[in-house]
């Protein structure tokens, strides 16, 4: 079902990860935000933060069918021109980040543009129509899993650590996990060993119970996927600083 008729805004995502974990930190340009493939190559043209209710969001890509006043971008979304501002169509978008602004009521896009300047001389872009549609994946695209802990995916955390390293100090009580690289939302994630599906706060959370490091996984979308993790056998990425990003050979 269509969003009509909403506002928008710019916002340079400069130094600052979104809400989702789909890009990395110190972000100056599409080439360096480490964000997924059908973002890199621009099959979705730009991260939107938009209001949503659970972190099934995260990840969603949508089509922006109408859109006035909006600025023309480089490929890498750090300059852009106003040479007669379009009224576009076709643009498709994925949700990097959740807006808890009070102006980002529901339906309202937030554009992460990497520009220090915002291009807002002409006014924001207003008269947005858009639409939820299934991400841009690509034969061999699969979803991956960053685990974030307590002592990571913070911006002044250690970078370069091993996955054996990052759990022996991480509290066993508490992780959390992003999906990334997903066709289409992801509705649960369930740890059938232990009865318990994970909290959708920020990130999908576990708070119950002591840290394994092999870890089965029950993903939800049209059909329940099973994957079982074995953590150590992952490296740490250091554009989490220390998160560990795990391949699966899911997709939905």
């Amino acid at each position: 079902m269509a969003v009509a008729w909403m506002e928008g805004s710019y916002n340079s995502f400069v130094d600052q990860t979104g809400f989702c974990k789909l890009q990395g930190f110190d972000t100056v340009s599409r080439s360096t935000s480490h964000s997924v493939p059908m973002f890199m190559d621009g099959r979705v043209s730009f991260g939107v933060g938009t209001r949503f209710r659970s972190i099934s969001d995260c990840g969603r890509c949508l089509r922006i069918r109408r859109i006035d006043r909006f600025a023309i971008f480089s490929f890498e979304l750090d300059s852009y021109e106003y040479d007669g501002a379009r009224n576009d169509s076709g643009i498709d978008a994925i949700i990097f980040d959740q807006c808890l602004d009070p102006v980002c009521t529901p339906g309202y896009l937030d554009f992460d543009i990497y520009s220090p300047l915002q291009p807002v001389r002409d006014g924001n872009p207003t008269h947005l129509e858009w639409e939820f549609v299934p991400c841009p994946i690509l034969p061999g695209e699969f979803i991956e899993l960053l685990f974030c802990f307590s002592n990571t995916c913070h911006e002044h955390d250690a970078v370069a650590r091993t996955s054996a390293t990052i759990l022996a100090g991480a509290d066993p009580f508490y992780w959390t996990v992003f999906v990334r690289n997903s066709r289409l939302p992801v509705r649960h994630l369930y740890l059938p060993e232990h009865n318990v599906a994970l909290d959708d706060d920020n990130g999908w959370v576990y708070r119950r119970g002591a840290f394994h490091l092999t870890i089965p996984f029950s993903l939800t979308i049209d059909h329940r996927h099973n994957v079982t993790i074995d953590l150590l056998r992952h490296p740490s990425l250091d554009d989490y600083r220390g998160g560990i990003l795990v391949p699966t050979t899911i997709q939905t």
